[in-house]
């Protein structure tokens, strides 16, 4: 695992390189798999996002599976997730300003749950299926998104084509985590901010150097304990 180590502070770690070769070098991976894949419509070229998912999903040993979504992404590709990961449930991430793009409304991304319900606890009896992020500005890269129409977003001058929302993960991670959270697509590491805001020890796996970049950047600027 050394030779994969891009990062490393107290409960983070991010490891450079292909998830699936990652994984495997684990030996507890944690609980609960919280990653938003490569999607079938997505902007990243010469990727199978089927193929990969599927093999991704092959070594994964955690106990909840939960795939993060935009709401135009293709589900099918999820028929890569193993029988031994039951269905659990939908979770809509909605936004409270949604856009357009065509004839669609863009108003959520959603959360596909798989596996073991994680234990009951304080707060946590009910799985509520529902989140809507209030404050667009908790997104890294603000798209546009949420001002009229989305469908003239230049992806290819954005520093990550796919980034997610901080109070989405916060809410996810709050809802399935039991005690370690993983993250094998992990982009631009809204995943390991959230669980960082958390106090919830995560790791994270990102193919690309520049995005593990950006990803070091967001970690070191700190989490004030409020």
């Amino acid at each position: 695992l050394k030779d994969y180590l891009f990062y490393e502070e107290p409960g983070i770690t991010l490891y450079c390189g292909d998830c699936r070769e990652v994984l495997p070098l684990i030996e507890q991976q944690p609980d609960t798999c919280i990653t938003d894949p490569v999607w079938p419509n997505s902007v990243f070229p010469g990727v199978d996002p089927a193929k990969l998912f599927a093999e991704m999903c092959a070594v994964l040993t955690s106990a909840r599976l939960v795939a993060h979504l935009g709401c135009t992404s293709d589900v099918r590709f999820l028929a890569g997730v193993p029988e031994r990961y039951p269905y659990l449930r939908t979770c809509w991430l909605r936004y409270a300003r949604p856009s357009y793009r065509g004839r669609l409304l863009i108003g959520s991304d959603v959360a596909y749950a798989f596996g073991a319900a994680p234990a009951v606890r304080p707060g946590r009896h009910l799985l509520s299926g529902e989140i809507v992020a209030r404050n667009n500005s908790t997104k890294l890269q603000n798209t546009g998104r949420g001002d009229d129409s989305s469908k003239n977003v230049n992806y290819a001058q954005m520093p990550h084509p796919a980034p997610r929302r901080l109070e989405h993960l916060t809410w996810l991670i709050t809802k399935f985590v039991g005690e370690r959270v993983l993250d094998p697509f992990v982009g631009t590491a809204t995943t390991l901010e959230a669980a960082k805001l958390l106090g919830v020890p995560a790791i994270g796996i990102e193919i690309e150097p520049k995005y593990c970049e950006i990803a070091v950047k967001r970690l070191r600027q700190g989490v004030l304990a409020l």
